[in-house]
């Protein structure tokens, strides 16, 4: 059974939040969903989520990568998944750099998704 501790989901799409919380759930995961990085960074309790999984390009407020730094900046020790539907060598490296665990392409593939969470927030 998977850790209680909450993954995080961010991005601006409401279908793609709906599609990977209905996934993770399915898999026994508790998930938290956020519309933008900002709404998560407000979130009271952080220290209480095991991963999180955002959207690199978010139109009109911080970017997924943006958000990683500022966890960073905040000494905040999350491991972040990033996913774009826009995949580039530039892109890939800069989140790699940045800390990311895992860079994906959107829509993600289920088992990648799977087999990189479950190291992070299973038992």
């Amino acid at each position: 059974m998977p850790n209680i501790k909450p993954v995080a989901i961010v991005d601006d799409d409401k279908a793609v939040l709906s599609a990977l919380s209905s996934l993770l759930r399915s898999f026994g995961y508790a998930v938290l969903t956020f519309a933008s990085a900002e709404a998560f960074l407000a979130q009271a309790n952080l220290s209480g989520i095991c991963c999180l999984i955002t959207d690199v390009q978010m139109p009109g407020g911080m970017n997924g990568l943006e958000l990683q730094a500022a966890l960073a900046a905040q000494a905040i020790s999350l491991p972040v998944i990033l996913m774009s539907g826009l995949i580039d060598e530039t892109l890939r490296t800069r989140a790699y750099a940045s800390g990311a665990v895992a860079f994906m392409q959107k829509p993600v593939d289920s088992d990648s998704l799977m087999a990189c969470i479950d190291p992070l927030c299973g038992d």
